[in-house]
């Protein structure tokens, strides 16, 4: 029962830290693939 309570209370965190993770890895690898030329901010 306790278990059920945990996961209830915390099950939406983990999926906002997977998700997190795993836009934050996508967006890098297509970022990295769509922009080969640095930023202009970075000049």
């Amino acid at each position: 029962m306790k278990l059920g309570i945990w996961l209830i209370a915390y099950s939406p965190y983990f999926l906002v830290l997977v998700a997190a993770i795993y836009g934050l890895k996508r967006w890098r690898r297509n970022s990295q693939a769509v922009t080969p030329t640095p930023p202009a901010e970075n000049n």
